[in-house]
């Protein structure tokens, strides 16, 4: 379960500078940090360990990939969005909301095998709440319950 970043540092028993140099030094996240209200970073506190000992545990990879490919897929579909044009571009929203939780459950299940201690995903990233949100917003009707309505960033 991600976490914020002090209480992430507390877990990893380090200060939160050398937290900072980690997180500079390629350290994986859950959810990168933006400015302003709730941008705060989250952080998977296993896969910092994993990646800190992946020179010595190779097997750790799966948890890495796990804690980053959701945050990358949502960048990539929320970019998909923004060079989106015409008047279908709101209807496209929920399909591409729904696109990235179809695969972040599919690249999830396929880690899940080769590490049991893959976690289910917990975290939506916001942008899959923006896009969610602009499909609710167009008037059209979805599915009164889905995935994405109990898991936000």
């Amino acid at each position: 379960m991600p976490v914020p970043f002090d209480q992430a540092a507390h877990e990893l028993q380090v200060s939160p500078a050398k937290l900072r140099r980690l997180l500079a030094e390629g350290a994986p996240q859950a959810r990168r940090g933006r400015r302003g209200r709730g941008g705060a970073a989250l952080l998977d506190v296993p896969a910092i360990q994993a990646w800190r000992g992946l020179a010595h545990d190779p097997g750790a990879l799966p948890r890495i990939l796990a804690s980053e490919l959701l945050e990358i897929l949502a960048g990539a579909i929320a970019t998909a969005f923004v060079e989106t044009e015409g008047s279908h571009k709101q209807a496209c929203a929920g399909v591409l909301a729904g696109a990235w939780y179809l695969c972040a459950q599919a690249v999830r299940d396929h880690l899940a095998k080769l590490d049991k201690s893959i976690p289910e995903i917990t975290v939506v990233p916001l942008q899959m709440s923006h896009l969610r949100e602009i499909y609710r917003s167009s008037g059209r009707v979805g599915p009164s319950r889905s995935p994405l309505d109990t898991k936000h960033a």
